[in-house]
C-alpha cells in the first residue's frame, strides 16, 4: 500500500485514541504499533524504532510480559 499517504492517518488515529482513551489504553498501543510499522515501511527507521520501543515499554507496563500482545509488540 501507499504507506507515505497513510502516515498522516496513522498519526491522526493515534492522537484521537490517546485523547479519548489515554496513552496506555490497549487500542492506543495498537495505533502506536501501527504507526511504527508504517514508518518502518517508509524507511523512517530511527523514528520507527523509537515508537516500537515505546510500544514495548507501555505494553509491558499495561499488559504484562506474559500477555500475548506484549510478545507481538516485541516482534515489530
Amino acid at each position: 500500500g501507499d504507506h507515505q499517504a497513510a502516515l498522516p492517518l496513522f498519526v491522526r488515529v493515534l492522537a484521537l485514541r490517546k485523547k479519548a482513551l489515554g496513552e496506555k489504553h490497549p487500542l492506543s498501543l495498537v495505533a502506536l504499533d501501527s504507526l511504527a510499522a508504517a514508518m518502518k515501511h517508509e524507511g523512517e527507521y530511527e523514528e520507527a524504532f523509537r515508537l516500537s520501543e515505546k510500544t514495548v515499554r507501555l505494553a509491558s507496563e499495561v499488559l504484562g510480559e506474559k500477555h500475548p500482545w506484549y510478545a507481538a509488540a516485541l516482534a515489530t
